[in-house]
C-alpha cells in the first residue's frame, strides 16, 4: 500500500465513468448462468414436440368420445320417437341418423316421420298394441263422499276419551 492518498482528480475520474469491469463481468456471469443451466424436457424442442403431442392424443380421444355419446344419444332420441310412433325401434336399427336431422344437427320430426311412413310402408309394418298408461290422478278415490280421510282417521285416533 502506497501513503499517497488520492486526489481529486482521481476520485473525479472515477466518480464520472460507470465501472465497466464489474457490469461486464456481471453480464457474463449471467449469460454463463442461462447457458450453463441443463436442459430439461420443458426447455429441449423435443420435449415441448412431445408435450405437444400428448395434448394431441389427449384432444382426439375426448373428441372421439364426445362424437361416441352423441351418436347414442341421437339414437335414443330417435328410437324414443319410433317407439311414441307405435312401432319397435329394432325394425329400424339400420335408419341412418343423419337421414333425419336438419342443418342444426337436430332430429327433424318432419323428416323422421317421413323416413318411419316410407319404412313401415316399404316392409307392411304393423303398429305395436300399447298399454293404456296408468293415470296416477285416476283411482284415488278423492271424490267418494262415504270415505273418510286419511287424515281424519288419524286425528279421531289421538282425541281425548
Amino acid at each position: 500500500m502506497s501513503d499517497t492518498k488520492p486526489t481529486d482528480t482521481d476520485t473525479q475520474a472515477s466518480a464520472g465513468e460507470p465501472e465497466c469491469d464489474s457490469v461486464a463481468d456481471h453480464t457474463a456471469e449471467q449469460q454463463n448462468e442461462t447457458h450453463n443451466e441443463p436442459e430439461t424436457p420443458e426447455t429441449k424442442p423435443e420435449g415441448r414436440d412431445q408435450r405437444y403431442r400428448a395434448r394431441l392424443r389427449e384432444a382426439e380421444a375426448q373428441r372421439d368420445t364426445l362424437a361416441e355419446t352423441l351418436a347414442n344419444t341421437r339414437r335414443a332420441i330417435l328410437d324414443q320417437h319410433i317407439t311414441a310412433a307405435g312401432y319397435k325401434p329394432s325394425a329400424f336399427a339400420d335408419l341412418p341418423v343423419e337421414d333425419v336431422l336438419n342443418d342444426a344437427g337436430l332430429i327433424d320430426a318432419d323428416k323422421l316421420a317421413a323416413a318411419v311412413t316410407a319404412r313401415v310402408e316399404a316392409l307392411g309394418l304393423a303398429r305395436q298394441p300399447r298399454r293404456p298408461q296408468v293415470d296416477p290422478l285416476v283411482g284415488g278415490g278423492g271424490d267418494d263422499p262415504g270415505r273418510t280421510s286419511d287424515r281424519a282417521a288419524w286425528d279421531a285416533a289421538f282425541q281425548p276419551r
